[in-house]
């Protein structure tokens, strides 16, 4: 069996083979900067396609039309003046998505970080926890990169702004921004199974927990926060 001896071979064999891939992490230091840096990289990347495809005023107003209504005329003014400037929307877009990115993760590592303190063998700590959620977010790559393709493949430049997310609902089923339902849908994303999936992988790796509260681990916050959310939505 070929040994993983490089990040960069770790991130093409998790497709396949995560299992030696996460025993490899185990007993690794510092390789998780390399996905981060894809991972990120491959957001901006997404970003910028689109904005230099898509219909910028017409982004602009069709975002107004619905984030705007209880503003003043002078911040809805002010607030499309922003959009307008092409530079400083790619920065705040690509910030904010790097941001949310880096927040979820570190959640995410808090919360596997607690749940596997009842494994007395693992040694691991938030940092750790946290480099191990840049490996289950590599699916993300994929993503992004199916954004850009969409994205230059459309027959018009009055792109959905869901297209920076292809595998929501909320763009496989065309739901609108005005929707009540945009925000979950939305969120609720195809490659999240596949994160799911490492995430137990990588958990039978670096623990001694059974496979089947392994599962329960992976899988839990979905099922919690999208549950939470519909009965929002519903009551």
């Amino acid at each position: 069996m070929e040994a993983v001896t490089n990040p960069f071979q770790a991130c093409r064999d998790i497709i396949l083979k995560p299992n030696r891939v996460f025993a490899k992490l185990k007993v690794t230091d510092n390789w998780s900067w390399i996905p981060f840096l894809l991972v990120t990289g491959c957001a901006v990347l997404s970003v910028y396609s689109y904005l230099a495809a898509v219909d910028t005023e017409w982004l602009r107003d069709s975002f107004l039309a619905i984030t705007a209504r209880d503003l003043s005329p002078a911040e809805t003014k002010a607030m499309g003046d922003m959009m307008g400037q092409g530079n400083l929307m790619l920065f705040s877009m690509s910030f904010g998505m790097v941001i949310k990115l880096i927040v979820f993760n570190a959640i995410m590592a808090a919360y596997l970080h607690i749940c596997t303190k009842t494994d007395d063998e693992c040694v691991q700590g938030f940092t750790d926890w946290f480099g191990f959620c840049w490996w289950t977010s590599l699916p993300l790559v994929a993503v992004s990169l199916i954004s850009c393709l969409l994205t230059m493949l459309s027959t018009t430049n009055q792109i959905p702004q869901a297209v920076l997310e292809p595998t929501s609902l909320a763009y496989i089923f065309s739901f609108e921004m005005g929707s009540a339902w945009f925000g979950l849908l939305g969120s609720i994303k195809l490659e999240y199974i596949w994160t799911v999936y490492l995430t137990t992988v990588g958990l039978s790796q670096w623990t001694n927990i059974a496979k089947a509260k392994i599962f329960r681990i992976a899988v839990a916050p979905y099922v919690l926060i999208f549950g939470f959310w519909v009965l929002l939505l519903l009551f």
